[in-house]
């Protein structure tokens, strides 16, 4: 099947030919823009292809997960369980349980995903197979479950938390990744809706992340090796794609007030477009690495931080929170990702410690790094703005709660809005 004249014709009948399937040729097929259009534009709201979740009440999927279990299946039972979904009537012939089914036509475009094609079942989709089906069946059907493993694997989304849910949705899945996306998304019930995040000219591929917006201030190094984990692939967008990443600037060693940088790479090395504008101070090899291992160490106490549960104030003092900024200012300059995550572990533990207005302080710097380093508009930038207005009613006396804003006096939430203005 002509894949791309297919996805075309699906353009033609759902978004009336406003986007255009091509092929890159280091991507593949990609969505390209047939209109202009402006910034907040919906470009188009569609409903799932198929949605799966967990059954745990549901016979065969308690089978399934002893199965994944006895055998050290090297996914979750939930991702079987999509693929085990996603076959049709037919498949299930000679099946000695009931599964979820799809129709002829569903399975051909969730195939269409990009995926690779398996040349050899693996061991879980043979031991899956010979439980549900037994040793006679046919080859085939073991190859099919490993497509199908792969096409969730790569391109489903996360749909519901209780019970644990994926979707899948057939334009989306052509949708490339960007780290400076042009468009995101979001739910408007089942459905997947797009917008645009700035104005798209016609002939511009359109681009979302496939990485949550936090990920997205993050260094390169970061951003890939998320994605290399997640996605199977190197991304080489154009905000990847430069000789000093911007997000990863170290405090001057020599005059201890400008910044420095290092060429990205495998290896992290001095180069003379990094050297400090200030001083021009530019480090040896072994000062570069002495300040990557210290930033390694940051980094692993921060994903420390952001695994825990519960207020900052469980996991902070006030004398380490002091000596954290102290640190934090010391090692890196003002542009680089992990200072702000730290910060906006501060904010978290300086609100719960009553104290709004060095909270306050914090929370505007995260806020001016969002802005600087992904501009546009994101959810991100909405929820830094909340907090910011949050802690500025707090200073000026009102009690900031889930659902209201209550002054002193018994002032209303009408009052708190005026303030917040």
């Amino acid at each position: 099947m002509d894949t791309v004249k297919y996805i075309n014709s699906y353009c033609q009948e759902k978004v009336l030919g406003s986007l255009l399937c091509d092929v890159h040729p280091q991507k593949g097929r990609i969505l390209v823009a047939e209109k202009n259009f402006a910034c907040g534009t919906k470009l188009f709201a569609e409903a799932p292809l198929h949605l799966v979740a967990e059954a745990p009440k549901d016979p065969a999927f308690i089978r399934l997960k002893r199965l994944c279990k006895v055998k050290s299946f090297a996914h979750a039972p939930l991702w079987y369980w999509a693929a085990l979904s996603s076959l049709t009537g037919e498949d299930y012939e000679g099946c000695n349980a009931s599964f979820p089914s799809v129709t002829m036509e569903q399975q051909q475009q969730l195939l269409m995903f990009y995926h690779p094609e398996p040349q050899v079942p693996s061991e879980d989709s043979l031991h899956i197979v010979h439980e549900f089906w037994g040793r006679n069946a046919a080859s085939s059907l073991a190859l099919k479950l490993e497509s199908l493993l792969a096409v969730w694997l790569l391109n489903c989304f996360e749909h519901s938390e209780e019970p644990v849910g994926f979707s899948t949705f057939f334009l989306p899945a052509f949708i490339s990744h960007d780290c400076r996306p042009n468009c995101m998304w979001h739910y408007e019930g089942d459905c997947f809706t797009l917008r645009a995040r700035r104005n798209i000219p016609v002939g511009e591929e359109i681009t979302v992340s496939y990485l949550a917006e936090e990920s997205l201030l993050e260094s390169i190094a970061s951003r890939r090796s998320q994605l290399e984990a997640t996605k199977h692939f190197l991304c080489n967008c154009s905000t990847c794609r430069v000789a000093l990443d911007p997000v990863r600037g170290f405090r001057c060693l020599g005059c201890q007030k400008g910044e420095i940088f290092f060429e990205c790479g495998d290896t992290i090395k001095p180069c003379a477009l990094g050297a400090c504008r200030r001083c021009g101070f530019l480090a040896t090899a072994a000062q570069a690495n002495e300040l990557v291992l210290q930033e390694a160490k940051v980094e692993e106490l921060v994903q420390e931080w952001d695994r825990k549960e519960g207020s900052a104030a469980a996991y902070l003092t006030e004398e380490q929170a002091q000596r954290l900024e102290e640190n934090m200012s010391q090692l890196f300059s003002d542009k680089h990702w992990l200072r702000d995550r730290v910060a906006r572990h501060l904010v978290a533990y300086y609100e719960a410690a009553g104290d709004a207005k060095t909270a306050l302080s914090f929370a505007n710097r995260c806020s001016e790094f969002t802005a600087e380093v992904y501009p546009g508009f994101s959810a991100l930038q909405a929820w830094s703005m909340e907090t910011q207005g949050d802690l500025q009613l707090r200073l000026n006396g009102f009690q900031v709660g889930p659902d209201s804003v209550e002054g002193q006096g018994g002032q209303s939430s009408a009052s708190g809005r005026a303030v917040a203005k």
